[in-house]
């Protein structure tokens, strides 16, 4: 059956604009990835962050931080799939 999902990414936005040059390991610090679907990542990191989201059901995406004054724009989301041949194709490009 399935169910909507909502994924957020949460942004310390402050804190990375602060950094000059921001390593992966300095967004990875700073960002976290929840979903409302007990979404998680084996290691913890957002690399590896899955969420089960369902065919016909709608997949919200939404950046949010708690610093004033940023606001976080999330403009594009790549496709995985966990087990490629056999999973469903969600979209009709890797990137949306």
């Amino acid at each position: 059956m399935g169910q909507k999902v909502s994924i957020t990414l949460t942004v310390e936005a402050a804190n990375l604009q602060a950094i000059t040059n921001p390593t992966q390991n300095d967004i990875e610090n700073n960002t976290n990835l929840t979903d409302d679907n007990s979404g998680s990542s084996l290691d913890g990191t957002n690399a590896n962050f899955t969420s089960e989201v369902f065919i016909n059901n709608d997949v919200r995406w939404e950046g949010v931080t708690n610093d004033p004054g940023y606001v976080i724009e999330i403009q594009s989301v790549v496709y995985e799939p966990v087990n490629k041949g056999t999973s469903v194709d969600f979209f009709n490009a890797p990137v949306i």
